[in-house]
């Protein structure tokens, strides 16, 4: 790893002003010009993991973020959060959910904040979590997709392969591989072929309801 690879960008403070429970939680006044200016001087001395998070600002942070990439956005890594409930209009966080429901909404809003179609790191910005209720989610996020990935005699990691494929037939799938064992399950991917049209658009309904 270059000592680039090793260097991320925070947003935290150019989300500007907000508040958590009517006490001031945010970095006091901001720049966007500046901020914009900050994101693209970063990315052009090599830097493409950035780090956000829906409550920074109350959406604003992810707003720059998709302003200053829209146009390299497969060139960097986002990494954004969620778990907080938080008002956009004042800029106050409001309370704390860890709830499946609550998961696709965020989101969603991110996705739209962003102007972006995927989130390549998706973390849940809540540490005071109970475990139980931490495992509780993992499980019925499981990705809700599990069933339709699996079909047809696939692996997890096979339909996940199918489902890149199923997206677009120009779409390259290049998943990494540290084992032979792990080099022939996604080389036996090839044999299942991609997910059909509708597998893909149920899929896409799970994972982004309206």
């Amino acid at each position: 790893m270059t000592d680039l690879g090793k260097l991320g960008f925070g947003t935290w403070a150019m989300g500007g002003p907000m508040t958590a429970f009517g006490k001031p939680v945010g970095w006091g006044p901001t720049d966007d010009a500046e901020s914009l200016k900050a994101l693209q001087r970063a990315f052009d001395l090599g830097v493409r993991l950035i780090d956000t998070a829906d409550v920074y600002g109350c959406g604003h942070s992810e707003t720059l973020v998709g302003q200053a990439f829209a146009s390299v956005r497969d060139e960097v890594v986002i990494a954004t959060k969620w778990g907080n409930v938080f008002d956009p209009a004042t800029r106050e966080l409001t309370g704390y959910d860890g709830s499946v429901e609550h998961l696709r909404r965020a989101v969603e809003g991110s996705l739209r904040r962003l102007g972006t179609d995927r989130i390549d790191l998706y973390q849940l910005h809540n540490g005071d979590l109970p475990l139980e209720q931490a495992a509780l989610l993992r499980d019925e996020c499981e990705a809700l997709v599990r069933d339709v990935l699996t079909s047809g005699g696939r692996s997890l990691v096979q339909g996940a392969l199918a489902y890149v494929w199923g997206r677009s037939d120009r779409a390259v799938a290049l998943p990494g591989a540290r084992t032979a064992a792990q080099a022939e399950e996604q080389a036996g991917a090839l044999a299942h072929g991609p997910l059909t049209t509708v597998q893909v658009a149920e899929i896409d309904a799970l994972l982004r309801p309206e």
